[in-house]
């Protein structure tokens, strides 16, 4: 307190109203304590025998405040606006305000007042409450999230093995995610955009390539990856050696289309070659491919001997042969003789007309078959298949 000094006389404190505890009631300048909330009078009394002089004094005592910011928040930036969550004041009144960062205070001084346009990263809001000459403050921390990239997972895949590598974008903001939705597949680098992938199953497998920041929503896009194996194909022919002239069947299997160098698109085919041709076919199981090359043998199966005379009537087939051959000579008496590809001999006989040999027991490969008369002969290749 600050009473005057008596000049005359003796003073002395007391309380008229309110609350408070005087330390030294007779000292001019005495503490109080304990003061009530609201208005204290106190009297500061100066006695000098009968003689009495006494002054008041008020002394208005504020209750101290109380801020709660509330607690921190984050959000994402795309977000329209943000509730704070002050506490409502018992004594004195708040009021918001922006310390750093950014963002809109719709209503200052409302506890719960709603904050727009705030900006990524950190954010600071301070809620002072105020009563009197007390002030409490307290302050809490909104941070924005920025949205994060879109995620682009890439194009399909097609693939003809169990590995493949995916490629898709790589995240300005955020981090990004491989997961596997469907299939079999193992992601070697989960958080790598162009991760490679090993274990693919057969058929269809789906992967989702997600980038995510914080608190706001997770972009996601997915990919297909179809695996499928590569044909194993095999050729063969109804004779590996034929005469030229002559047609043969060309068989290919091991997928499910083929494509041939003659641009036939069927598994057999029939082929006239006048010379030892190579056939290439391509084969392709939905996405994957392969191709094999058949060399199909061809002989001119002209004579090795040749008389001036044309022995026009003599008629050998078929030729190729398998189990037979037919010989026609006409009326004439001719010695037939059969030949391997040594020259060793392996039958011998004279036939006058039409007659069949007995060819189930040889190899295949090719033969010479030697036709002579009296006066005339003749020596043909021929062809076992």
């Amino acid at each position: 307190l600050s009473g005057n000094t008596p000049s005359i006389g003796n003073g002395n404190w007391s309380l008229i109203s309110g609350a408070g505890t005087i330390a030294s009631p007779s000292l001019v300048n005495t503490s109080v304590t304990a003061l009530g909330i609201g208005i204290n009078i106190f009297e500061w009394q100066i006695t000098n025998g009968a003689c009495v002089s006494s002054s008041t004094v008020s002394v208005t005592a504020n209750a101290i405040p109380l801020s709660i910011a509330g607690s921190n928040q984050t959000i994402c930036v795309n977000n329209t606006s943000l509730q704070l969550s002050g506490n409502t004041p018992t004594a004195g009144t708040g009021n918001w305000t922006l310390l750093s960062g950014s963002g809109t205070i719709t209503n200052p001084s409302i506890a719960n007042s709603a904050v727009t346009a705030i900006g990524q990263g950190a954010n600071t809001f301070q809620w002072q409450v105020t009563n009197g000459l007390c002030t409490s403050s307290s302050s809490v921390l909104i941070t924005g999230n920025a949205l994060p990239t879109n995620a682009v997972a890439g194009n399909s895949l097609a693939a003809c093995a169990s590995t493949a590598n995916l490629n898709a974008n790589i995240p300005v903001v955020g981090v990004g995610l491989w997961s596997l939705l469907s299939g079999t597949g193992t992601i070697t680098s989960p958080t790598n955009p162009l991760t490679s992938l090993t274990g693919l199953g057969i058929g269809s497998t789906v992967f989702q390539w997600q980038i995510a920041n914080g608190v706001c929503p997770v972009s996601t896009s997915t990919v297909l990856i179809v695996t499928d194996i590569t044909p194993t194909l095999s050729t063969n022919s109804t004779s590996s050696l034929i005469c030229n002239g002559f047609s043969v069947s060309l068989t290919v299997n091991g997928a499910t289309s083929y494509l041939w160098s003659t641009g036939a698109t069927a598994s057999v085919i029939i082929v006239t070659p006048s010379i030892t041709t190579n056939y290439t076919v391509t084969g392709n199981n939905n996405v994957c491919s392969s191709f094999i090359v058949f060399t199909q043998s061809v002989s001119i199966c002209t004579d090795i001997k040749l008389t001036p005379a044309d022995i026009s009537f003599f008629l050998i087939y078929p030729n190729p042969f398998t189990e037979k051959i037919t010989i026609n000579v006409g009326g004439e008496i001719v010695t037939v003789a059969l030949y391997n590809s040594l020259g060793q001999l392996l039958f011998r006989d004279t036939i006058n007309g039409i007659q069949d040999i007995n060819t189930a027991q040889l190899a295949k490969g090719l033969y010479y078959i030697s036709l002579g008369s009296i006066t005339e002969s003749k020596t043909y290749k021929i062809v076992k298949d």
